[in-house]
């Protein structure tokens, strides 16, 4: 089995450098959210428990950290964003 050939995610820059005081882990959450809505996906299998299978059959294309490049100015979140995955940028 191979996957299909996906194609780049819409907005695969994420600009962290705005961010001036927000904690590595705040920084790091954001970068994570931008790839993947997962409170979106919890909303919507919360309130259409009725529709569980067609939404498990239709889920969302996820990308992996790896289809995203973020740009930081805090040496902390430049290194946990790198461990997980993502690509820099500066």
């Amino acid at each position: 089995w191979a996957p299909a050939e996906l194609p780049q995610p819409a907005m695969p820059l994420i600009d962290l450098t705005g961010k001036g005081g927000a904690a590595p882990v705040e920084m790091v959450a954001q970068a994570v959210k931008h790839t993947y809505p997962v409170e979106e996906d919890d909303l919507l299998f919360r309130n259409h428990r009725e529709n569980f299978e067609y939404l498990r059959d239709n889920y969302r294309i996820r990308r992996e950290f790896s289809s995203y490049r973020v740009r930081t100015n805090d040496p902390e979140t430049e290194r946990i964003l790198k461990e997980l995955g993502f690509q820099i940028t500066k």
